[in-house]
């Protein structure tokens, strides 16, 4: 069997493992992009309670409501720094399942590389063994043609 067969397991088994890895960095990404947009859905809900808040204190609140207003708020605040290290933990898996693709496309690349090359070794190598056999069969008619010398 030629060396290039043997290595089309291989290419192809890291060409799954790259593709596997290109997925998985794409889950990432979503999960990353989900998580940005919580965080970013928790402020804006902060930020539009805490101006509730300042408006109902304007017209008048009792002490009850605002030191609940301001419990809630410290929930939400609780609730955004929570959001925001889950948002650093996805970017460390996003940086992760990155470096992971790079390595297994950077394999992949090097394994077809590998590949293509046997194979123009082979191409070559068998261009040449069909050249002597058509040398040698030009050969061996010219030899038979030749009239023998009569002495």
């Amino acid at each position: 069997m030629l060396r290039s067969k043997k290595m089309k397991p291989v290419v192809k088994l890291a060409g799954h493992r790259e593709k596997n890895a290109a997925r998985e960095l794409n889950q990432s990404r979503e999960s990353h992009a989900l998580q940005q947009k919580r965080l970013f859905d928790l402020q804006q809900h902060r930020q539009n309670y805490a101006k509730q808040i300042e408006t109902k204190a304007r017209k008048g609140m009792n002490a009850m409501e605002f030191a609940r207003a301001q419990a809630f708020l410290a929930q939400i605040d609780t609730a955004i720094e929570q959001q925001r290290q889950h948002l650093v933990s996805s970017q460390e898996v996003v940086n992760v399942k990155t470096a992971g693709w790079k390595t297994d496309k950077m394999k992949q690349r090097v394994m077809q590389n590998v590949t293509t090359r046997i194979e123009k070794e082979e191409s070559s190598l068998r261009e040449k063994k069909d050249q002597r056999e058509v040398d040698d069969i030009i050969g061996l008619r010219f030899f038979k043609q030749q009239k023998p010398l009569d002495p």
